[in-house]
This record gives C-alpha cells, sequence and structure tokens, in this order.
C-alpha cells in the first residue's frame, strides 16, 4: 500500500542518527530503508518507532522494534581517535607538559561505557577518572567530566586521602546506576551514584580519610587493581597485593562494608600467596563481567580463569582456565 511520504514519523533512540527514503516495492512508497549516519551507530541497544499514514489519510498501527548494533572488528585495524594525544604520534605523558582536559598520564585497567554513551578513563598517574559525555569521534578531544581532582590541572594525590581524592585509580566500572573505581593506592574502592560528583560509599576501608595499609580482614583492601559491579548490582574487587577477590553480593550502602566472601583464599582474614591451584591467585590485576560470566587476569600466574556463572562461594573452582596446556 503506498504511504504519505510527508507523514512519516520515526521515535526511539536510533531515530537520532541516520536517514532514510521512500521506495517501490510493490507500490510507490510502500518500502522505507533507514540507513546509518557516515561515521555509523554506536554499539549497544535501543529502540526505534515507525508512525505513518496512507495517501487516505488512514493512521497505520505503530511499528515498534528494538535493536542491537554490534561493532565488528579486524585484525591490524587501525583506530579511528586517540585520547590524552594530539595526534597518533605523540607519545609523551600529558603531551609534554602540564595536565590538562585532553590529556594523560599512564592510564591503567578497562574503560567504561555507560548505557547512555559515556566514557570513562582511569587517568592513573594524574590520580583521578577523566569522563566523556560521549565516545569521542575525533582527535584531539577533552574531556568534559572529572573525579578525584578540583580541576583539570591539579594532578597530586593528597594524605591523608579524603572524600574527593584518588591515588593511582587502576579501573573504572558502570553498573547497576553506580559507578565504581578501585582506587589503588589508597587501599580503597569507592562508589559513585551516576550524576554524582564525589563518592558516597568507601569499600576496603573504614572511611574515606583512612588508609589502613597492611591488614588482612573482610572489610580491608590492599592495592586493589580492578573492580567491577554487574547489572543487579554484585560488586568485585581485585584485591591484588592480598591475592583474592572480595566479592559483595549486593552494592553495599555503608562505608567499610565486610564482603560477603573472598575468591583465592580459605578465609576472609587470610591473604598470603598460596601454590597456584584452581582456588588460588597470584596478583589478580584485571576483571570482566557481563553480569553472568566472570573472567579474572591472575597476572603473576600468568593465566586467565573464566567462571560460566559468577561464584557465590569462596570455593567455587573457574570452569576454564586460558593461558596453560
Amino acid at each position: 500500500e503506498s504511504m504519505d511520504p510527508a507523514s512519516h514519523q520515526l521515535g526511539g533512540s536510533l531515530a537520532n542518527g541516520g536517514a532514510g527514503a521512500w521506495s517501490k516495492t510493490s507500490v510507490d512508497s510502500d518500502t522505507y530503508t533507514f540507513s546509518p549516519p557516515a561515521d555509523g551507530w554506536a554499539g549497544g541497544s535501543g529502540d526505534l518507532s515507525v508512525n505513518a499514514r496512507d495517501l487516505a489519510g488512514n493512521v497505520l498501527a505503530a511499528v515498534a522494534a528494538t535493536y542491537e548494533v554490534r561493532p565488528i572488528f579486524n585484525s591490524f585495524q587501525p583506530a579511528s581517535v586517540v585520547i590524552g594525544q594530539a595526534d597518533f604520534s605523540g607519545t609523551a605523558q600529558n603531551q609534554g607538559g602540564p595536565a590538562g582536559p585532553g590529556t594523560l598520564h599512564n592510564p591503567q585497567g578497562n574503560p567504561a561505557i555507560s548505557s547512555d554513551g559515556k566514557l570513562l578513563i582511569a587517568d592513573t598517574l594524574n590520580n583521578r577518572v577523566l569522563g566523556y559525555t560521549a565516545s569521542p569521534k575525533s582527535s584531539p578531544t577533552n574531556a568534559d567530566l572529572i573525579f578525584g581532582q578540583a580541576d583539570y590541572f591539579t594532578t597530586a594525590s593528597r594524605t591523608p586521602p579524603d572524600r574527593n581524592s584518588q591515588h593511582s585509580p587502576f579501573q573504572v566500572a558502570i553498573g547497576a546506576g553506580k559507578m565504581l573505581v578501585a582506587d589503588t593506592d589508597n587501599y580503597r574502592a569507592v562508589i559513585y551514584n551516576i550524576g554524582a560528583g564525589i563518592p558516597s560509599i568507601v569499600l576496603g576501608q573504614p572511611s574515606f580519610t583512612s588508609r589502613v595499609v597492611g591488614s588482612c580482614s573482610a572489610t580491608l583492601a590492599r592495592q586493589p587493581q580492578a573492580a567491577v559491579i554487574t547489572p543487579t548490582g554484585t560488586v568485585i574487587v581485585a584485591d591484588t597485593t592480598n591475592h583474592r577477590l572480595i566479592v559483595w553480593n549486593d552494592t553495599p550502602t555503608t562505608n567499610g562494608a565486610a564482603a560477603d566472601f573472598v575468591l583465592g583464599q580459605p578465609h576472609p582474614d587470610r591473604c598470603s600467596l598460596r601454590p597456584a591451584d584452581q582456588n588460588t591467585f597470584n596478583a589478580p590485576t584485571g576483571l570482566w563481567t557481563d553480569g553472568t560470566r566472570l573472567a579474572v587476569v591472575d597476572s603473576n600466574n600468568h593465566r586467565v580463569l573464566i567462571w560460566d556463572q559468577i561464584p557465590t562461594s569462596n570455593i567455587q573452582p573457574p570452569h576454564v582456565v586460558l593461558g596453560l596446556e
């Protein structure tokens, strides 16, 4: 049936980019093709709705659908954007000068991308996390958000720490409406409510101003280098120097909350290095989860461990080991 092109309306998140055109399959203007913009659609899922009238003015039933855009990468594919340098040939810390909104100094860990497209990077030796309201599409680029410093030009850590300070953050994660940062050299992880400039909860230390070093318990951490939070609020911290993972089944709501259990040690008060087996770690430094599976970079054992289901107890061996024959 021919449609009135002027009556056509698109809704949903996919409608924000791209362009469409009417064409003929059986009769004029009976097919509408929607194509992405030149730089493509951002990866992720969303929704699309279509409303239109026929030539007689009859309103057709709205069509709605969800979609998923999956990124496709090839071996040796060049990057399209560089963050932290003016161009792809630059390598100096802070571009060879003072820190600013467009510079980085030894960033570590996984970047995080929120459901609404914000990009977050742990700018480790500038003692801060930088945020971008959308993934940059060109270089050079400046950050829109900063956490851990009062401005883009201050880089020093603070002793003792405080609620708005960071000391060598190694990873940032997003989930369950929260941002989680492994604040490594403050021996803690901190939780932000999305949209807040300062954290609401500290884990691994009894308060935002404490820095207890060298102790081992269900409430203390020692140089955690990675942290993740699932869509349902499970928090997992790689307690690197204590050779274990600390797990909270639900997002803690009080400072210094005790973990529900640990992985890699037989008890929360055991933190010594143990011989390698299916239940131990040697300096875990990386974490990844999709809310169901969990992968752990077990650095000094030169392997990656994968659980098909996020563990729920401290003696739960991985399903897969990578890096060993």
